[in-house]
């Protein structure tokens, strides 16, 4: 195995095992990986900012966004209790 598959998934697995213990808060560890993966493939250049970018699905991203913000519209409401 190469050292970028390594580092990527020593990450990945640190991040699964913090999220198991829920000691600390998903958001944080999800946004803690994403941020170490960016540093680690900059790093190593297995990848560039231009290539991180261009990765993201910006059209799911607004799918997630806009369904929060829905369910938080309507949990209030006691829309969700049957």
């Amino acid at each position: 195995m190469t050292t970028p598959i390594l580092v990527s998934s020593a990450i990945f697995v640190v991040c699964l095992g913090l999220i198991f213990t829920e000691k600390v808060n998903r958001v944080i560890i999800g946004l803690a990986g994403a941020i170490l993966m960016m540093i680690a493939g900059r790093i190593l250049n297995f990848y560039t900012e231009e290539q991180a970018i261009s990765a993201i699905d910006w059209n799911t991203l607004g799918l997630l966004m806009g369904m929060m913000i829905l369910v938080s519209l309507l949990e209030p409401t006691g829309f969700f209790q049957f």
